[in-house]
């Protein structure tokens, strides 16, 4: 997912898609969003023994950069949610709908590189008695 910000931020360089002065402000404060938000929001219960193993296999890398871009999207499902309990101000949080706008726009274009059913795999017998299913 993190590379999908960086792209999209080389990208705004030449065509103002999520430049400005905002850019790098906004993107800190969405992968922060994200590795807050995914263990406790973001995944559903299916997922999260899973979570736990992808930690503990990958201390000390942020969760950015070990999960994709549909969690990211569960983020911005529920984004305005989050945003209700935020300090922002009606001005800020333009600002970051705009952003929004643009990377999701970014995401939209070049789905066909992001969205990929390659990511998943079948659950064991033994996986599945550990999410309790």
């Amino acid at each position: 997912m993190y590379s999908i910000s960086n792209e999209e931020g080389d990208k705004s360089e030449t065509d103002g898609s999520l430049g400005g002065e905002h850019r790098d402000h906004v993107l800190e404060g969405i992968l922060g969003y994200f590795s807050r938000l995914l263990g406790m929001q973001l995944l559903y219960k299916f997922e999260r023994p899973q979570y736990a193993d992808v930690l503990e296999e990958n201390k000390g890398k942020p969760v950015y950069n070990l999960y994709g871009i549909e969690h990211l999207l569960r983020l911005f499902t529920k984004i305005g949610d989050f945003l209700a309990f935020t300090e922002l101000d009606i001005n800020s949080i333009n600002v970051l709908q705009h952003h929004i706008n643009s990377l999701l726009q970014f995401i939209d274009k070049h789905r066909d590189r992001y969205i990929t059913t390659n990511n998943y795999e079948i659950a064991t017998p033994d996986y599945l008695r550990r999410a309790g299913v």
